[in-house]
């Protein structure tokens, strides 16, 4: 849920996440100031892998921004859409 509220209003922060699936559960925030004193990405972060359970969660939402950014598709901060 995460990722999807993240790619909902801040698309232009998906580019400095791993794509690997490592985050830490307790730095989770929609506000990216504290993730790298929070640890949200790390070594030590948890590895929950994001190809065994985001693609069928995208098949039920309309999330363009992170399809983007999981497939590689395109760079979430190509998006159109502007967050003021």
């Amino acid at each position: 849920m995460f990722l999807l509220a993240l790619a909902d209003t801040r698309p232009d922060e998906l580019d400095r996440l791993p794509t690997d699936g490592r985050f830490n559960p307790m730095a989770i925030s929609l506000d990216p100031s504290p993730w790298s004193d929070d640890g949200l990405c790390g070594p030590d972060a948890g590895y929950y892998p994001l190809a065994d359970y985001l693609p069928p969660l995208l098949k039920m939402i309309d999330a363009p921004d992170l399809v983007a950014w999981v497939t590689g598709s395109r760079s979430p901060s190509d998006h159109p859409r502007t967050t003021d």
